[in-house]
């Protein structure tokens, strides 16, 4: 049994973002940070976490058992899950529950062994004034929408080429955050804390008539809309919901699995893709909406998640580490047919179709630093799009297939860019609504 006294050195939060969330606030747990557990034997860990849509992602880097992709998951307000592996057959995973502000507690499993540990705070880091996320683009409203932590305080900003910058909630005391545009554009659903607790609302495009949609939401995440902006879909540890857009109801969706996560529409129908998991399976699961038959498109004993469905509804991507590292693969969703779209020895995550769904976009992790690759949609010609040295994460495709807005550290604050690649020209988000 491997039982440790673990040192985290959380050194990337500074730039990210945040941990455990409480009724939709969420506060750094930067700086040092000694896990112990029963044996006190010790194991050196920089462990890095970026938020990115609400989930947490991040990386295990040990001196001596290698580096790893670590998904990490919200599962409650003061509850995180995670898992990844070490190694080449060194698997980790575990929970944890926040005490206090400077204590946290939860179980730690390695390749089969058990353990609880207790973590305590020894050291401080310093955080950035700004960080900027979860971008999301409009077609029709011609728009981009995202997150802005500053100061502690969560407002959504849009960006647009006719009204420049405009940020719709504007306020000190609450946090809104991970805004998705309707399909038609005429509406902005977002989450927000103003009642005491985070839940789901929706307003106009200029940030008017602001209405609170669920009640009691249990850690919602994920919102989604469908194809014809009628409902609503959000994550939770329940399981997903479904809002009626016109009438307000929610309701959670019955999938008959004990866990499941990353919930999302179909581009052109009420079908359902998700990740659901019973003790160590984990499934990529498609879902008839309206007869409730759930297809298992993927069954392995290893994490999967990050599915997303082509535009024309018939492939589906999503990340596996079935082969010891995350990996991209691709499916056809009648045929079945099974398509490994990278092969690297380095990680590989969040990947998303281009408009057309001739290409995907994707993070990866050629020297052990996030940045975005582009390739095509048979896993050919694949390109390292953004070329820096920073932190680059969290691509979302524009309009016409030749744009992507990102995540990146570049210039030391958490910022979202533009890149046009026939061009291969870098934007500031403000620097490329005002060209």
């Amino acid at each position: 049994m491997r039982n440790f006294l673990l040192i985290w050195v959380l050194c990337s939060l500074t730039n990210y973002g945040c941990l455990f969330g409480q009724k939709g606030n969420f506060f750094q747990l930067g700086g040092v940070w000694e896990f112990k557990s029963t044996d006190g034997k010790k194991l050196e860990f920089n462990l890095s976490i970026l938020k990115l849509d609400d989930e947490f992602r991040g990386r295990f880097e040990s001196y001596s058992l290698g580096n790893t992709s670590v998904q990490i998951t919200n599962i409650g307000n003061d509850s995180l899950i995670f898992f990844g592996i070490l190694g080449s057959d060194y698997k980790i995973h575990g929970e944890f529950n926040r005490v206090s502000d400077d204590v946290v507690e939860g179980t730690f499993t390695t390749n089969g062994s058990h353990q609880n540990f207790s973590g305590i705070k020894i050291s401080k880091s310093v955080t950035k004034l700004i960080i900027e996320s979860s971008p999301n683009w409009s077609t029709p409203a011609s728009a981009l929408i995202l997150t802005r932590e500053e100061l502690g305080n969560k407002d959504l900003i849009k960006y647009s080429k006719k009204e420049g910058e405009i940020n719709l909630t504007n306020s000190k005391t609450v946090d809104e955050e991970g805004a998705v545009w309707s399909n038609k554009g005429s509406q902005i659903a977002f989450f927000s804390n103003a009642s005491g607790n985070k839940e789901v609302y929706i307003m106009n495009p200029d940030g008017k008539q602001k209405r609170q949609i669920t009640h009691g939401a249990n850690s919602p995440d994920l919102l989604n809309w469908s194809f014809d902006d009628k409902y609503l879909m959000y994550s939770s540890p329940e399981g997903p919901f479904i809002i009626h857009v016109s009438t307000g109801m929610a309701q959670k969706y019955s999938v008959n699995q004990p866990k499941s996560y990353y919930a999302r529409f179909s581009p052109n129908n009420y079908d359902i893709s998700l990740t659901t998991t019973e003790g160590k399976q984990y499934d990529i699961a498609y879902i008839d909406f309206k007869t409730k038959h759930l297809s298992i498109i993927d069954s392995v004993q290893t994490p999967d998640f990050n599915q997303s469905i082509s535009p024309n509804g018939k492939e589906i991507i999503w990340v596996s580490l079935r082969d010891g590292n995350s990996e991209i693969y691709k499916m056809n969703i009648k045929t079945k047919d099974l398509i490994r779209l990278t092969k690297n020895t380095f990680r590989d995550n969040n990947p998303v179709w281009s408009p057309l769904g001739d290409k995907i976009a994707w993070v990866a992790r050629p020297e052990d630093k996030p940045t975005v690759y582009v390739m095509d949609r048979t896993g050919g010609k694949k390109v390292n799009v953004a070329k820096s040295n920073a932190s680059d994460n969290n691509p979302v495709w524009g309009p016409d297939g030749n744009t992507i807005f990102f995540e990146s550290d570049r210039t030391g604050e958490a910022r979202i860019y533009a890149l046009v690649l026939d061009k291969s020209t870098l934007y500031s988000v403000s620097d490329f609504f005002s060209k």
